[in-house]
């Protein structure tokens, strides 16, 4: 009885010094990530007096590029990150250029241009592995075509 309650009693203490690591580690990785974070905010802002091209959020949106031709391999795991790198690149993208001024006429022509490279090499690896019908990508792609239609004739 006495060895169960010393027993007990160690690995309570286990359990206390491992979630004290856990806590300070945590801890710790905030502050280093708060830091972190303050420099690229620094860094962006003077950034953005620099480059009017060739800006993070532009380079995030060249990046889709090569995670669009890296889909050609026939992983289901890396396809999912790629996938979900795409969505994030996308979603930062958007963000840095809103909260830190890089706006440009550049970027507004090339993230959709991504964003369409991405959708379209995807569509076209699918479609030609047989992973979806000819008449499920022709329908993901209509509403692009009948969006080209609208805008070229309204510019016509």
């Amino acid at each position: 009885s006495f060895y169960q309650i010393g027993h007990s009693y160690e690995v309570l203490l286990k359990k206390v010094k491992m979630l004290n690591l856990f806590i300070f580690l945590v801890f710790g990785v905030t502050v280093i990530a708060l830091a972190v974070i303050r420099n690229i905010e620094e860094t962006m802002l003077k950034w953005s007096n620099t480059f009017s091209m060739l800006n993070p959020p532009n380079s995030l949106s060249f990046m889709r590029a090569p995670l669009a031709l890296l889909f050609i391999i026939e992983n289901t795991t890396l396809r999912l990150v790629i996938i979900i790198l795409a969505m994030l690149s996308d979603c930062i993208d958007g963000y840095l250029a809103r909260r830190y001024h890089f706006t440009s006429r550049f970027g507004a022509i090339l993230d959709p241009m991504m964003d369409k490279f991405f959708v379209y090499v995807t569509l076209s690896v699918l479609l030609f592995e047989g992973q979806i019908a000819s008449w499920q990508a022709a329908t993901m792609l209509s509403r692009d075509f009948f969006l080209f239609l609208f805008l070229a004739n309204k510019w016509v």
